[in-house]
């Protein structure tokens, strides 16, 4: 029963609070209609990159409470936790998926938009979106993903309890932020 008290502790009123979260994220979709008529194929890779963002931190969430438990990251957040072997190595790992699959999602939309008909859809435009998108919003998640590891041990929390669904939630809003401002960008590049 110890367990399942700490669990609820950390975990109920986080979730209740990254509800709101997500909320915000259906605003910044509702509010960015415009990009979506304007972009042919957008309506079909915003599930599969906001997807990839949660899969790829939540992962690194995971083997960062590892780490911590084993000892080899102490919970203090300063320069030398960035540049442990493990840290660095993650980091690259996590930032490299994010813009090699980000990539293929951007060629794998176009080609879903082909075979549901939507001629009009734009590799190009799609593949700059995507990747562009992953490699800011990759950023941007692998330093709160270590931040907030390390943060929540230093609390005494445990990041498995805390890490995931804050990260996925605080991804979801982030990634749609950078997703409708870089397809805003697009619209004058392209």
């Amino acid at each position: 029963m110890e367990y399942f008290r700490r669990i609820m502790k950390e975990s109920a009123p986080l979730l209740l609070l990254l509800v709101l979260g997500e909320l915000i994220a259906g605003v910044i979709l509702n509010n960015s209609v415009l990009s979506l008529e304007n972009i042919p194929g957008l309506v079909i890779l915003i599930p599969a990159i906001l997807s990839l963002r949660g899969n790829v931190s939540s992962a690194l969430g995971s083997r960062l409470g590892s780490y911590i438990h084993l000892g080899l990251i102490e919970p203090s957040l300063n320069i030398s936790t960035f540049k442990k072997g493990v840290v660095k190595e993650n980091i690259y790992a996590s930032i490299t998926l994010n813009i090699t699959l980000s990539f293929v999602l951007g060629i794998f939309a176009y080609i879903t938009s082909l075979i549901m008909g939507i001629t009009s859809a734009n590799v190009l435009i799609l593949t700059f979106i995507a990747v562009v998108t992953g490699f800011l919003s990759g950023i941007f998640l692998v330093f709160l993903t270590i931040a907030l590891a390390v943060f929540t041990a230093s609390k005494g929390m445990d990041p498995d309890n805390v890490l995931t669904p804050t990260v996925a939630t605080i991804g979801d809003v982030f990634t749609l932020l950078f997703l409708f401002f870089v397809a805003q960008l697009s619209l004058s590049i392209f």
